[in-house]
């Protein structure tokens, strides 16, 4: 086996290995719906929010570039 490959196999082993608890942080497994978890499900929105805005304005920007290299090759 590649180097690579066997420590992707071992983290693979362990985290099968560890079962269901490496699934699930103590904040977000079996609490109570309290001020906290609000907080952190906010949190994640705005993560997510944020990760779908900057890429898709690289694939518009890549988009554009494509586009404007297109016209340009049709001119020359």
């Amino acid at each position: 086996m590649r180097p690579n490959l066997r420590r992707v196999a071992a983290a693979g082993a362990c985290w099968v290995a560890a079962g269901t608890t490496v699934l699930a942080c103590p904040i977000c497994f079996q609490v109570e719906d309290t001020q906290t978890i609000n907080g952190v499900r906010a949190g994640v929105i705005v993560l997510m929010s944020v990760t779908v805005v900057v890429l898709s304005a690289v694939a518009a920007f890549s988009i554009r570039i494509w586009r404007n290299e297109k016209v340009n090759r049709r001119d020359a």
